[in-house]
């Protein structure tokens, strides 16, 4: 007997929707008119069938309570998981695992990725590809695209492969790639990196196969054994992790032997080079305070350490290219920093440490380092809205177990007034700039009984214009220009400000180095 009704109809069943397999779950029938006749469930006019995180909607639906089959005739339309929307002209689904969709459009929403199948027959983890074009550009006339003859999509590994593939430009066809193997899921996988091959008049055949492995989320390595066949042979490793959402972190390594014929070519110091750098830096240290958190310290015996790491660009040289002259093009100072900086409102206050090795030296005796340097910074601020004001204030210690060593203390205060006029089409600024700087010599016989002191006062006159303008077609054009006019008033100099020494024939540990690497912010003015 046949019943007739407008209800919603749900059935307790063990079923696949979408090729996944269940042991059990419900599916709801919703319709304007659902059927019942002997094993057959008939829904007309725009029926859509539900189960858990599943939806399918056709013209009508048919199921086959016997053969366990649903088909969806007209207009079919597809979504599992909010990932993969099939649209298509027919589709038949066995409650096993197999299905059928013919005509099939199917997107792929997080990649951005489509495709259209004359025919796609489906299991509980395949979509197998027969005439099917695929692209990732617009749907309607795609810039570019594959035409498959024949191919697999792995639903759990997020996999494509591919046969007899013609590559297209609009219409054109430009490319035959007898097979294509590709993943479009973005999560980091254990393997083979692309190795890295070269050719150089000096260090002969260079090849380098990457090797990556993930052992978690928070975490990866990544290790680099290389061979020059004219020079010698090493490995670099690197370890990479994240220990919470505001901060990661970076350790690495290597280690490389030169022959004894290259070395003795090219009379280098070093038969082998090393080093070791950890970096981690975290943007939120303790919570409920505006703070970051630098480490950065290396440690090498010399430059080849890092230009032998580059392998990528120096085998990109000539040929007739060196190894020592890419060496000569790293510098020989190497930096290490720990930093800490607070911010709250106006105010800022950051201890940095910067410790250099020079690897041009002997020994690190005689380089300067900084050790620590602490920085205040109270930001602009205004009396009124015309009026402001902000203050630096910075300390250095200046140290190395052999030569002369210094602390320098310097403040910057600028205080400025500002008007807008002729209705903010011109704008007049008018600083009194104040700077002082003391520096203080240890380790020397000279500047150290001196009152090293400098003291600087200026003003400034500011008359500039920002005009700007948006045009009916969407764009924006703007100009700007002014006139900057500074007048010094006072500037006093004692000691160290006004050496009789020639910084060009200074010697390495004397104060007059200072002035050489411009430590002093007054010297440059």
């Amino acid at each position: 007997m046949l019943n007739k009704f407008f209800y919603l109809l749900t059935i307790s069943s063990s079923i696949l929707f979408a090729f996944d397999k269940k042991e059990s779950g419900e599916i709801h029938f919703l319709s304007k008119e659902v059927s019942l006749e002997n094993n057959y469930i008939v829904a007309h006019e725009n029926s859509t069938v539900l189960f858990e995180d599943k939806y399918m909607k056709s013209d009508s639906i048919v199921y086959d309570q016997k053969k366990r089959e649903i088909e969806f005739f007209g207009n079919v339309s597809l979504v599992e998981k909010g990932l993969y929307f099939f649209i298509g002209d027919y589709a038949k689904i066995n409650l096993d695992g197999n299905a059928t969709i013919k005509n099939m459009f199917l997107y792929h929403k997080p990649r951005h990725i489509w495709l259209y199948s004359n025919e796609s027959n489906a299991t509980e983890d395949k979509f197998s590809l027969k005439n099917t074009f695929l692209s990732s550009c617009r749907s309607e006339n795609p810039d570019w695209g594959f035409y498959i003859e024949e191919g697999f999509y792995d639903k759990h590994k997020q996999v494509f492969e591919l046969y007899n593939i013609l590559l297209y430009a609009t219409d054109i066809p430009i490319l035959y790639i007898p097979y294509l193997n590709f993943s479009i899921n973005r999560e980091r996988k254990s393997g083979l990196l692309v190795p890295k091959i070269g050719l150089s008049a000096t260090e002969g055949l260079y090849f380098s196969q990457p090797i990556y492995y993930v052992p978690n989320w928070w975490s990866d390595y990544e290790i680099s054994p290389q061979i020059r066949t004219s020079r010698g042979g090493g490995a670099y490793a690197k370890y990479r992790f994240a220990d919470s959402p505001y901060s990661k972190g970076e350790i690495s390594g290597g280690l490389f032997y030169e022959t004894d014929s290259y070395a003795k070519e090219y009379q280098l110091s070093n038969m082998k080079h090393y080093g070791i750098d950890f970096y981690y830096k975290s943007d939120n240290v303790f919570s409920g305070i505006k703070d970051s958190f630098l480490i950065d310290i290396k440690y090498l015996n010399d430059v080849s350490y890092i230009s032998l790491n580059q392998a990528d660009k120096d085998v990109a040289k000539s040929k007739s290219t060196s190894s020592n002259n890419n060496e000569n093009e790293i510098s020989n100072l190497v930096e290490s920093r720990i930093n800490y900086q607070i911010n709250n409102n106006n105010h800022t206050f950051g201890i940095y440490n910067r410790y250099v090795i020079d690897t041009s030296q002997s020994n690190n005796h005689q380089t300067l380092q900084t050790l620590p340097y602490l920085k205040y910074h109270y930001g602009l601020n205004s009396f009124s809205s015309s009026f402001l004001y902000s203050l630096d204030t910075n300390y250095k210690n200046f140290y190395r177990p052999e030569g002369a060593t210094a602390n320098l203390y310097d403040l910057t205060m600028p205080i400025s007034l500002h008007w807008n006029l002729l209705d903010n089409y011109l704008k007049l600024k008018i600083t009194e700039n104040f700077y002082t700087s003391y520096i203080d010599f240890s380790n020397t016989n000279l500047y150290s009984e001196d009152k090293n002191f400098y003291l600087r006062h200026y003003h400034q006159i500011e008359l500039f214009t920002d005009l700007g303008r948006k045009n009916s077609d969407g764009t924006f054009h703007s100009i700007d220009f002014g006139a900057n006019l500074i007048l010094s008033d006072i500037e006093y100099k004692s000691g160290f400000y006004t050496p009789s020494t020639d910084s060009e024939n200074c010697e390495v540990g004397n104060p007059c180095e200072f002035q050489r690497e411009k430590i002093s912010i007054a010297l440059l003015n």
